[in-house]
């Protein structure tokens, strides 16, 4: 398996967390993801096996979600 092969699997999981994440809320059902509610950049660069520079144009390609602080 290649590394755009690995990183869409790893992207469809989060996307996967995601999707659970958004139907747990107002359940009263938190959902966490590697224990958290949300990632920091170094955390889902790591998550993912990317760097900042990919991790950016994702984002800003809107294939991965993302909030601003």
């Amino acid at each position: 398996m290649g590394i755009l092969e690995q990183i869409h699997e790893k992207l469809e999981n989060i996307d996967n967390e995601l999707s659970n994440l958004k139907d747990a809320a107002g359940a009263g059902q938190p959902h966490l993801i590697d224990g958290k509610a949300a990632l920091s950049t170094d955390d889902a660069m790591d998550l993912l096996g990317i760097g900042r520079n990919k991790l950016s144009e994702l984002t800003t390609s809107n294939q991965i979600p993302y909030m601003k602080k």
